[in-house]
C-alpha cells in the first residue's frame, strides 16, 4: 500500500501519490464496480491494462529483475 498524498501541490502539478480514479478494467466505463482509488502515478502506469495485466506485469519484471 502507497500512503496518498491529499495536497494539491503547485497550480495544475499533480503529485505522483494523489488520489486518482481508475477504471478496474479499462474497456469498461466509469461505474462503481468498475472504479478504485489509486495513486495518480499508479493510474498513469496502468494505462489500458486490467489491474490483473498490471499485477501480472509487475510480478513478471521483478522475477525478471531476481534473476539478473
Amino acid at each position: 500500500r502507497v500512503e496518498l498524498n491529499y495536497s494539491s501541490g503547485n497550480g495544475h502539478k499533480t503529485r505522483a501519490r494523489s488520489p486518482s480514479i481508475g477504471r478496474h478494467n479499462s474497456a469498461l466505463g466509469y461505474t462503481t464496480p468498475n472504479i478504485r482509488i489509486l495513486c495518480f502515478l499508479h493510474n498513469v502506469m496502468k494505462g489500458n491494462f486490467t489491474y490483473d495485466e498490471l499485477v501480472d506485469a509487475g510480478e513478471q519484471a521483478m522475477a525478471d529483475y531476481l534473476l539478473t
